[in-house]
């Protein structure tokens, strides 16, 4: 083998030589990067309802023709009857509202339809119902409920619904024809208070 071509040779070898360094140069300067993951919407829900409704606590003379019972997925309370005979007498049922859903809530609106009496005397309907009294209270503590009152997830409030004919009502205006009363309805408005779980 003569110089030269030892010469091309050892050229060819050099250039491969450098093909492989510039690869392994290049090599050293290429990285790939990944990302991964997962992603879950939670499920959430809305359920402010009734509970635990008792049977009524009357007082008097009154009394009961149909019972109140829980309906519409126990979201109402109705369907009940009562007679007052007497001053004093009333008529009381007590119940929980429950909120098991996800959200904090809290009363947006409290709807209490005006009383209206009927019967054959207009000036004794006027008389009788001024002297009505309903109301709607919290058990524990005798306050009224209200908008903007809380009811946080998982919390339950036990309530009273009281119609009583006040005592002071004079017997010599109670009626010898029946009253009726009507417009009983009291309509409790829950909104969101806040975020799902209470962030």
């Amino acid at each position: 083998m003569n110089g030269k071509n030892i010469t091309i040779i050892l050229s060819v070898l050099a250039i491969i030589v450098s093909v492989i360094a510039v690869s392994i140069v290049y090599a050293e300067y290429t990285q790939t990067l990944k990302i991964n993951g997962t992603g879950t919407v939670v499920s959430t829900k809305w359920d402010v309802h009734f509970e635990n409704l008792k049977d009524a606590i009357t007082t008097g003379n009154a009394s009961v023709t149909t019972p109140a019972k829980l309906k519409n997925g126990n979201t109402t309370i109705g369907d009940y009857s009562v007679i007052l005979h007497s001053p004093g007498d009333s008529i009381t049922y007590t119940f929980d509202v429950v909120n098991n859903g996800d959200y904090d809530a809290k009363v947006s609106a409290l709807v209490k339809k005006q009383l209206n009496c009927t019967g054959s005397d207009e000036g004794t309907n006027s008389y009788i119902c001024n002297n009505l009294e309903y109301t709607l209270k919290y058990t524990g503590d005798n306050q009224d409920v209200k908008a903007d009152d809380e009811l946080k997830k998982g919390q339950t409030k036990n309530i009273t619904l009281k119609l009583v004919l006040k005592s002071e009502t004079s017997s010599s205006r109670i009626p010898s024809t029946n009253v009726t009363v009507n417009n009983l309805g009291i309509e409790i408005q829950y909104s969101q208070d806040s975020e799902v779980n209470g962030n």
